[in-house]
């Protein structure tokens, strides 16, 4: 009977630790993973370096000139890029032009994708955040 006893106060032992590590784990995984908004932030931040670096780059070929938009298809013309990335909190590639320097928040569309001053070449992103970067 003795050997009975061991094998089942170790298989509770074992249930016990099994259970602590588990618990453990799910406690600390928020903490080293970023969260989905974490994410599309990254994003945002990585696609609007990457269009205002294509804007600086036709800018530098075109004697200062800001690359032209074309609201029929919702692109800014002449960008090195094959297409333009999408907003992450909208999952939108549109691009609207506006005169503003710094445009509202409220200003921002439900679906948008990209706020371009086409006179000036600063662009923001379409959606709420978005003139924070």
């Amino acid at each position: 009977m003795r050997a009975d006893n061991r094998r089942g106060r170790m298989g509770l032992e074992i249930g016990v630790t099994v259970f602590v590590v588990v618990m453990v784990v799910r406690t600390l995984q928020p903490q080293f993973s970023p969260s989905a908004e974490h994410q599309k932030a990254g994003t945002a931040e990585f696609n609007l370096a990457t269009l205002r670096a294509a804007i600086e780059s036709y800018r530098a070929e075109h004697d200062g000139r800001c690359p032209p938009a074309d609201a029929s298809t919702g692109t800014i013309l002449g960008l090195p890029l094959d297409q333009m990335p999408e907003n992450p909190f909208t999952g939108s590639r549109v691009v609207r032009v506006t005169q503003q320097d710094r445009p509202a928040v409220t200003v921002a569309a439900a679906h948008g994708g990209w706020l371009y001053n086409d006179s000036t070449g600063q662009i923001w992103l379409d959606s709420d955040p978005g003139n924070e970067w």
